[in-house]
């Protein structure tokens, strides 16, 4: 019985993604420079899960020199770089528009906020957590340089242990558990394997492109350095398919239905400073992630806190470079 259930299992994952290759993805929203910009509501509030940033408005924002575009249309948005802040200026950008159909989402970004206390991420979530779904797409810590990937959901959301490159991030029972009243809030989460798919080596190899495809085959996260990008993506004509790779992340159907469990997603771009997770790994030697020694070593600092506010200079690093996001259906 046990056998025969794995093989219709199978079946079915295999008939999702045929289905996924055929489809024909028509792009429906190109964004760089000033269209990125004004796609999105910049957020003017403290930051929450314990950080220290100050997220800004547009305006105050290019005030105060953390926007700017370039003549290519790329669009930095940085962290605030003044001495002694007790909360630091940043930025948190939420899409005006939801998702709700699925989707395959490229980004093309050039550069990923790097320093001490900094915690980026650019993902997407519903308007009522965790029910209606988020997932995060680029995530990490630090100067960590492998990147994480997550997916946090309601009741009655796993995810399978094969088909993707990533290696899950807590070696617990509920490591697969994306419904978060039964992982601690955790989500399932998978860090990559690649020690350039986030990070300081992630930039000094000109960034790369990230896609999330959210089709009836699942939720599928894949990312390719620079001079590895897919031929059909830099035409515009972008075909999933085996040539793409085996996805860094993967959430299948038959564990979490892809329509169930996500709804009304907004894309969000955002770097928090210190909070949970910066401040929570802050004395532990990071060289699961890429990074040999703890943040406390290597800056002298006792505290994530205590650095930031007073070493303003140490966060010039610490900015997005965005080249395009591109939304097909």
């Amino acid at each position: 019985m046990f056998a025969a259930r794995a093989s219709l299992a199978i079946l079915l994952a295999l008939c999702f993604a045929l289905v996924a290759e055929a489809k024909t993805w028509k792009l429906k929203t190109n964004l760089k420079g000033k269209s990125l910009v004004n796609y999105f509501n910049w957020e003017d509030k403290q930051a929450d899960n314990g950080g220290i940033a100050y997220y800004n408005s547009y305006a105050k924002a290019k005030k105060k020199g953390l926007v700017s575009i370039s003549k290519s249309g790329a669009v930095t948005l940085r962290v605030g770089t003044k001495k002694n802040q007790a909360v630091r200026d940043s930025i948190r950008l939420v899409s005006k528009k939801t998702h709700d159909n699925g989707g395959l989402f490229i980004f093309d970004v050039a550069h990923i906020p790097v320093a001490y206390g900094a915690w980026p991420a650019l993902w997407s979530t519903g308007w009522s957590w965790p029910n209606d779904g988020e997932i995060d797409i680029i995530e990490g810590v630090h100067a960590i340089n492998m990147n994480s990937m997550s997916t946090h959901t309601g009741p009655g959301c796993t995810m399978g242990t094969s088909g993707f490159s990533g290696k899950f991030m807590m070696a617990t029972a509920q490591k697969n558990q994306c419904n978060v009243y039964a992982s601690d809030s955790q989500g399932c989460g998978v860090r990559s394997s690649s020690k350039s798919s986030y990070g300081p080596n992630f930039n000094k190899k000109g960034g790369g492109v990230f896609a999330l495809l959210w089709a009836k085959d699942g939720i599928k996260i894949y990312q390719w350095p620079r001079n590895k990008i897919p031929a059909d993506i830099k035409k515009g004509k972008p075909k999933p398919s085996s040539k793409w790779g085996k996805p860094s992340n993967f959430v299948a159907p038959t564990d979490c239905h892809p329509f169930d469990h996500f709804y009304n997603q907004q894309i969000v771009i955002n770097t928090n400073l210190c909070g949970t997770w910066a401040s929570g790994v802050w004395n532990q030697d990071l060289s699961y992630a890429g990074s040999p020694g703890s943040p406390a070593d290597a800056t002298g600092y006792s505290s994530c806190e205590d650095y930031v506010k007073s070493q303003g200079g140490k966060m010039k690093d610490a900015f997005w470079r965005l080249n395009s996001i591109k939304i097909y259906q």
